[in-house]
C-alpha cells in the first residue's frame, strides 16, 4: 500500500477543513487541494451508488467556483443540481447544472470532480450554495452545502506610513517628509513595511524593481504614483528599462558606421560595454516609440540567423518554406553576442544618434515581485523591459496582490503571472485591473514575420494557479492579447483553475486575443470585447480554445468582431480542446467575408467537447476572393466517432447576409468537410440547432461597434433559459446574443394563401410572416377537413421515348375536379440502349511506358473513336530489368522509416514518427518524446500534403525501461514493455523491490485518451522484471527480456542502439536470469520503436560467425558486423558502390548498403 500524492498551492481564503476517509488512510486538506493516487486498502467492486464527500467554493469579485466531490457512482450516471442564494434569503435559485470535469481512483473508490460556476454575482457579499445528487443505485436525495462571500469590488485596508519618492530625492533620507523624500522606488521597497503608502512623484526612474515585502490582508503596500491621487492619468511616474537605455548625448557618438558595409547601407552598432560577453542579449530595441524588428533572436534558430541575412532583410523560422525568407519590415536589428556589438537599421536609414533609442536586456522586469502579498501598484508608467510587471512565486508564493491604473506600453509582456513551470501555480488570488496595455508595430507587420520571433508581444500572460481576476483592461497593437498557456503540462488540475478573464477590451491584436491553454477548470471568460483582429495574412482568433484539457471553461456574453482566421478557435493540430466548454450568450460578427469562419473547428486528434447555447454568428460582406473562406460555421474533421466529437449547438443564430448575392452557392456551413448552404440543410445533416435560426438578426449598428438587438430583432426573447446564466432577462424569455435589449419582441404577421381543392378530405394552404420573426406563433391553420364532391376520372397516354433514362406521359381528368388527388405517376425511369455507331475503327493512343517496379512496365492506352471494343489495343504491360540509381540527396521527399515530421509553418505542430509498418505515430508531448530522442536536431517540417501520406497509426508510447505510467482515471502504475505493452506492477511492495525506494520520481501522467491508442495491457507482473529494462549489476549493463540477461559489449554498443546509461537501474544480482547472447552491435528491435515487435526479435541471434571478428576488406567494420549487422559484402570495402566506405557511410550516419540513413535502415 503506498500513496502517490501531488500537492499544489493554497488561498488563504479557501475552504478550511475537508476530510477523506478511505479504508485505514485519513487524508486531511486544509486549504489545500491534494490530488491522490496509488494503492490502498480494496474495497467492495461495483460501487454504483454515490456518496457526496464535500463541497467547495472559492471566490473572485463576481464569481464563485463550486466543486462537489462525489464518492462510488462508478458507473458514471450521477448527477448534481446546484443551488444557490444570498445568505439571509430564503428563497433558492437553481444554477446551471455542474458539469463531470474528471476522475480519481483511490483503490476501488472512485471520486469524481464536478465544477459548477455561479456568476454575475454582487460583489463583497456572503452566499450559500448547497448540491443535491440523483442517482438510480443509490444515494440520491443527499445534499452537500457549503458558503462563501464573494471578495470585495475595491482594493481594501488601511496605511499607516507615507514614504515619498521623487527623482530629486536622496537614499540616505528617512522619505516620511515630502520635503526630504527618497529618491529610488527600489529602497522605498526595501524598508517598506506592511501598511506604507510608497507615494511616487512624476519622474522617469531607470529601475528594475525588486519587492520582496508583503503586507497584509488589512494592511497592504501600496506603491502609487503622485498624480494617480491627485489627478488619475496625468503625468505619471514613469518606469523604464534599468538596464540598458541609449540616449541622445551631444559630446559623444553612442552609433558608429561599420567600415564593412557599404555607408549608403544605413547600418549602424553601438557596443553595449555593460553587457556580459556570450550571456546577455537583447529582447527589445526601440526608436523613441516604435519597436524595431529582430533579425537576431533567441532561442528560435539564432544559430542560422546571420548577419548577411541581417543586411538582406531575411528571416529565418519554420514558417518559411525554405528555411529563410524575406521578412517585408522595413529597418531591424542585429546582435553580436560575442563583441556586445548591436547593429540596427532605422526603418527611414536615419542615424540612431539623432534618435532617443532603447535597448532592453532579456529577463528584466520593470518591477519584479517573489513570494510576496497584499501589495498594490498603481498608477505608474512602466515602458521597455522584458517584462512590465512579473508575480513569482517559489516558496510560499505570491498571492492577493492587485495591479491597477497603469500604462504598461513597450515591453516583451505587460503584466506576467508565474512562469512556465510548475512553480507557476505559486501565483494566485492576485487582481490586475483597469491597465492600459499596448505595443506598437506587431499588429502591423507580416503574422509569419512575428511568429517565434522575439517581436513577438503579450499583454497579459497567466502560467498562474487559481482565483487570478484579469478584468477592465484595455489591450491593444500586442501579438497576444490574454495568454494563458500552460501546453507543457496540460493535465496539471491547478493552472488558472477558478479563475475570472471579464470585461476586458482588446483591438488590434496580431495573433490571438484571448488564449487559455491547459486544464482551464472553472476558467470564466466572460463580457468581453474584441475588435479587429486582423491583417492580409495570419492565423489568429478571438478565443483559442485550443486546448482546454480538462474543463469546465465558460465562454459567455463576450463580443468578437472583425477576427480574421476564426472568432472561435477549438483546435490545431493536436492541440484539441477534449475538456467541457460551455459558450453561451455569445455574439461573433465580421464584416468581410475575408476570414476563415467565426466559429471553426480544426482537425481533431484527441476529440471534442463542448455545448453553444444563445450565441450569435452573423457573417456580413461579399464573398471573399482572397484567403478567406467567410463560413459561418466550419467543421473540416470527416467523422465524429473517431476521435469522439461531442458538438452540442442550439438556439443559436447562424446568418449570412450574402444569401441575397450569392443564393444557393453561398459559403454558410460545413459539417463533416460538406458543405451547406442553408440552415435547414446544415440541421438535416447535423442534427444540431433544432431550435436554431437563421434570419437577420437586426442590430443596432454592427458597423460602429454596436451589437444591441433592435425593435423587431428574432433575437429578442427567443433564446433558452440557462438558469445561473441568465435569469435576469428582459420580457417574455432571454434575448440570443451577448447583449439582453430593451427592445420590443418581433411580433409575427402572418398572410396565407387559398385553400387547395379538397382531396381525401383534407385541404392545405401556407402561411408567411410577413415581418420573418423566425417562429409559429400564433399562425393560423395549414389544413382543415372537407368533403370530397367530386371523383377524378384519370385518362393517360402512352410513355415517350426514353430519354437521359426518365420516360414521361400525360393523363387528364375528364370530370374536371381540379385535384391532383389519385393521378398516376407522369415519370417514371428506363435504361436508354445506344448501339454501337457503325464501321467503327478504333484509333489507340498510349501514354509513355512508367518506371521499372518489380521488373514490370505498364501504359495506359485509349480509343479516340469511343468504339467500345478492345480490339486492336496495344499491351499494357511488358516486362523490364531494373536499374538502381545513385544514393537520392537525403531530403523530404526521401523520407522513410523512422523519420521524424512536423507539418512546417506551425509553431508548436506535433511530432510524428514513421515506424516500420509505413505510419505516423504522434509524439503526444515532449515527456515522451524524450525517452526515444535528446533533442529535435532530426525533426524534418513536411507539408499538410506529404504528411497525409502517412496512416495514422496511434500514439507514440513511453520508452521500454524508462518511466512508470498513470493517468487520472486508474489507481494502477504500469511498466512499459516494447511495442507499447503495459504490464500492471501490482503493490507498491513490488514496485519497491523492482525500481528502488524512489520509484515514485519515475511516474508520468498520461491523458487517459491515449491509453486507448497507445498501448496494449499485458498480464500483470509479480516477481520479476518487464521487458526491455536496462539494467547495471558488476559495472556491466544488460537488457532484460524473458528471463535472459543480455550483456552490452561496451558503453558505445549500448548507445549505438540509443539507450541512455542514465537510465539503467542498479542491481545488487541477476539470480534469477540466464544469460543470453551477447549485444555487439546494433539491434533494430531494440533500437527503434517496433509494433507488434516479439520476445524472439528481443532475444537476438546466435552470433554463429562470432570468431569471426576479422576486417577481410579494411572497412574498418568486422567480418561478422558485415554479414550480420549491416548486410554489407565483407570482401568489398565500398558495397553500394558510391565511393565511400562502408565504414565511413556508417560514422557519418547513412546507410553502407543502399540508399538513405542509418536512422531509417534502422528502422525499416
Amino acid at each position: 500500500m503506498f500513496n502517490y500524492l501531488k500537492k499544489f498551492g493554497h488561498r488563504n481564503y479557501w475552504p478550511y477543513y475537508l476530510t477523506f476517509l478511505v479504508g485505514v488512510f485519513t487524508i486531511a486538506i486544509f486549504g489545500k487541494e491534494i490530488v491522490v493516487r496509488g494503492f490502498f486498502i480494496h474495497l467492495a467492486a461495483g460501487d454504483n451508488a454515490s456518496r457526496p464527500q464535500a463541497i467547495i467554493g472559492t471566490p473572485t469579485i463576481e464569481s464563485i467556483g463550486v466543486e462537489i466531490i462525489n464518492a462510488g457512482d462508478d458507473n458514471l450516471n450521477a448527477s448534481f443540481t446546484l443551488e444557490y442564494k444570498k445568505t439571509g434569503d430564503s428563497t433558492w435559485k437553481l444554477a446551471y447544472t455542474p458539469p463531470r470535469s474528471y476522475n480519481r481512483l483511490i483503490g476501488t473508490t472512485n471520486y469524481t470532480y464536478y465544477n459548477g460556476s455561479l456568476m454575475f454575482l454582487s460583489p463583497g457579499t456572503a452566499y450559500d450554495f448547497r448540491a443535491t445528487v440523483t442517482d438510480a443505485d443509490g444515494g440520491s436525495g443527499t445534499v452537500k452545502t457549503g458558503s462563501a462571500t464573494t471578495r470585495p469590488d475595491f482594493v481594501g485596508g488601511s496605511t499607516s506610513r507615507t514614504l515619498y519618492v521623487d527623482p530629486g530625492g536622496n537614499d540616505a533620507n528617512l522619505g516620511t517628509d515630502p520635503a526630504s523624500p527618497l529618491k529610488t522606488i527600489q529602497h522605498a521597497a526595501n524598508i517598506s513595511q506592511a501598511g506604507d503608502r510608497i507615494l511616487v512623484q512624476s519622474g522617469t526612474y531607470n529601475e528594475n524593481i525588486i519587492i520582496s515585502r508583503s503586507g497584509t490582508s488589512n494592511s497592504p503596500i501600496i506603491f502609487e504614483s503622485a498624480q494617480q491621487a491627485t489627478n488619475p492619468g496625468a503625468n505619471p511616474a514613469k518606469i523604464e528599462g534599468g538596464e540598458a537605455e541609449l540616449a541622445v548625448i551631444d559630446t559623444k557618438d553612442n552609433w558608429l558606421p561599420d567600415d564593412h558595409i557599404p555607408a549608403n547601407a544605413g547600418v549602424y552598432y553601438t557596443t553595449l560595454d555593460s553587457w556580459t560577453a556570450g550571456a546577455d542579449n537583447p529582447i527589445y530595441v526601440a526608436m523613441a516609440n516604435e519597436k524595431i524588428y529582430a533579425y537576431w533572436y533567441y532561442p528560435y534558430n539564432s544559430s542560422v540567423q546571420t548577419f548577411s541575412n541581417f543586411i538582406n532583410g531575411l528571416y529565418c523560422s519554420s514558417n518559411c518554406a525554405t528555411g529563410c525568407c524575406a521578412s517585408n519590415v522595413s529597418g531591424g536589428y542585429w546582435y553580436d553576442s560575442s563583441k556586445k556589438r548591436l547593429y540596427i537599421k532605422l526603418p527611414n536609414s536615419d542615424d540612431p544618434d539623432s534618435h532617443v533609442m532603447h535597448v532592453v536586456k532579456r529577463n528584466s522586469s520593470g518591477i519584479k515581485m517573489t513570494d510576496v502579498s497584499n501589495v498594490v501598484i498603481r498608477g505608474f508608467d512602466i515602458a521597455f523591459n522584458h517584462i512590465g510587471i512579473h508575480f513569482f512565486g517559489t516558496n510560499v508564493g505570491s498571492h492577493d496582490n492587485t495591479v491597477e491604473k497603469n500604462i504598461l506600453h513597450h515591453n516583451g509582456s505587460g503584466v506576467m503571472l508565474g512562469e512556465n513551470t510548475a512553480n507557476g501555480a505559486m501565483v494566485y488570488g492576485n487582481l490586475i485591473q483597469n491597465n492600459k496595455i499596448y505595443d506598437s508595430k506587431v499588429s502591423e507587420w507580416p503574422w509569419s514575420s512575428v511568429k517565434l520571433n522575439d517581436v513577438e508581444s503579450d499583454g497579459i500572460t497567466l502560467f498562474a494557479g487559481r482565483s487570478n481576476i484579469v478584468r477592465r483592461n484595455t489591450i491593444n497593437d500586442v501579438f497576444n492579447g490574454i495568454m494563458m498557456s500552460i501546453f507543457w503540462d496540460l493535465a496539471n488540475v491547478n493552472f488558472n483553475k477558478e479563475s475570472d478573464i471579464n470585461d476586458n477590451n482588446l483591438y488590434d491584436i496580431g495573433d490571438d486575443a484571448i488564449e487559455p491553454e491547459g486544464a482551464n477548470i472553472n476558467l470564466r471568460i466572460f463580457n468581453n470585447k474584441v475588435y479587429r483582429v486582423a491583417r492580409a495574412t495570419a492565423a489568429q482568433s478571438g478565443i483559442s480554445l485550443a486546448p482546454v484539457s480538462i474543463g469546465p471553461t465558460w465562454v459567455v456574453r463576450n463580443i468578437l468582431s472583425d477576427i480574421f482566421q476564426s472568432a472561435l478557435k477549438y483546435n490545431v493540430d493536436i492541440q484539441t480542446s477534449i475538456g467541457q466548454t460551455l459558450v453561451f450568450h455569445n455574439t461573433v460578427y465580421n464584416r468581410t467575408a475575408d476570414f476563415m469562419a467565426l466559429f471553426r473547428i480544426w482537425r481533431t486528434s484527441f476529440g471534442l467537447k463542448a455545448i453553444l447555447r444563445n450565441n450569435v454568428f452573423y457573417s456580413s460582406g461579399n464573398e471573399s476572393s482572397g484567403w478567406g473562406e467567410g463560413y459561418v460555421f466550419e467543421d473540416i474533421n470527416t467523422s465524429h466517432s473517431n476521435p469522439p466529437i461531442t458538438l452540442d449547438m442550439d438556439y443559436d443564430s447562424l446568418f449570412t447576409d450574402r444569401q441575397s448575392l450569392c443564393g444557393q452557392n453561398c459559403r454558410f456551413t460545413v459539417w463533416t468537410n460538406t458543405p451547406y448552404t442553408t440552415l435547414a440543410l446544415f440541421k438535416s445533416a447535423s442534427n444540431q440547432e433544432s431550435h436554431g435560426q437563421s434570419l437577420n438578426p437586426k442590430l443596432a449598428n454592427p458597423g460602429a461597434n454596436d451589437f444591441t438587438p433592435i425593435n423587431g430583432s428574432p433575437l429578442i426573447d427567443s433564446g433558452v433559459l440557462l438558469p445561473g446564466i441568465n435569469d435576469n432577462f428582459i420580457g417574455n424569455g432571454p434575448d440570443i446574443g451577448a447583449i439582453e435589449s430593451t427592445a420590443l419582441p418581433c411580433i409575427e404577421n402572418w398572410s396565407c394563401s387559398d385553400w387547395s381543392a379538397c382531396a381525401n378530405n383534407t385541404q392545405s394552404r401556407t402561411c408567411t410572416d410577413l415581418n420573418n420573426c423566425g417562429t409559429t406563433n400564433n399562425r393560423p391553420a395549414l389544413t382543415q377537413a372537407c368533403v370530397v364532391l367530386c371523383t377524378p376520372n384519370w385518362q393517360c397516354g402512352d410513355w415517350s421515348a426514353c430519354v437521359n433514362n426518365t420516360q414521361t406521359k400525360t393523363c387528364a381528368d375528364s370530370n374536371n375536379c381540379g385535384t391532383t388527388s389519385g393521378r398516376p405517376p407522369l415519370t417514371q425511369s428506363c435504361s436508354a440502349v445506344t448501339p454501337p455507331p457503325p464501321n467503327c475503327t478504333p484509333n489507340w493512343i498510349c501514354s509513355a511506358w512508367s518506371a521499372c517496379v518489380n521488373n514490370t512496365q505498364t501504359k495506359t492506352c485509349a480509343d479516340s473513336n469511343n468504339c467500345g471494343t478492345t480490339s486492336g489495343r496495344p499491351p499494357l504491360t511488358q516486362s523490364c530489368s531494373a536499374v538502381t540509381p545513385p544514393p537520392p540527396t537525403q531530403g523530404i521527399d526521401n523520407l522513410d522509416t523512422g523519420a521524424l515530421l512536423a507539418l512546417q509553418g506551425v509553431k508548436g505542430a506535433a511530432v510524428y514518427y514513421i515506424a516500420n509498418n509505413g505510419k505516423k505515430y504522434v509524439f503526444p508531448d515532449s515527456k515522451t518524446y524524450s525517452t526515444w530522442y535528446s533533442d529535435f536536431n532530426k525533426v524534418q517540417r513536411v507539408s499538410l500534403t506529404k504528411l497525409d501520406t502517412y496512416a495514422n497509426g496511434g500514439v507514440m508510447p513511453y520508452r521500454a525501461g524508462t518511466k512508470l505510467i498513470t493517468h487520472p482515471d486508474t489507481s494502477k502504475i504500469y511498466a512499459v514493455e516494447p511495442g507499447g505493452v503495459l504490464r500492471h506492477v501490482l503493490t507498491a511492495a513490488l514496485a519497491g523491490s523492482l525500481y528502488g525506494n524512489n520509484w515514485m520520481s519515475q511516474v508520468q501522467d498520461v491523458i487517459p485518451g491515449f491509453f486507448s491508442t497507445s498501448y496494449l495491457i499485458g498480464a500483470p507482473l509479480d516477481r520479476t522484471w518487464p521487458n526491455g529494462v536496462l539494467a547495471k549489476y558488476n559495472n556491466n549493463y544488460f537488457y532484460l527480456v524473458a528471463n535472459k540477461k543480455r550483456k552490452f559489449t561496451s558503453i558505445s554498443v549500448l548507445k549505438l542502439n540509443r539507450f541512455d546509461p542514465n537510465n539503467a537501474i542498479a542491481l545488487n544480482n541477476l539470480d534469477n536470469y540466464t544469460d543470453g547472447y551477447d549485444i555487439i552491435s546494433l539491434e533494430k528491435p531494440l533500437a527503434s520503436f517496433r509494433p507488434g515487435v516479439t520476445e524472439a526479435e528481443l532475444l537476438g541471434a546466435s552470433p554463429g560467425s562470432l570468431g569471426d571478428l576479422t576486417d577481410s576488406d579494411g572497412d574498418g567494420l568486422s567480418n561478422y558486423e558485415e554479414t550480420k549487422v549491416w548486410l554489407t559484402n565483407p570482401n568489398n570495402p565500398d558495397t553500394d558502390g558510391d565511393h565511400y566506405s562502408d565504414g565511413l557511410e556508417i560514422r557519418s550516419g547513412y546507410n553502407p548498403s543502399g540508399n538513405g540513413t542509418i536512422e531509417a535502415w534502422i528502422n525499416r
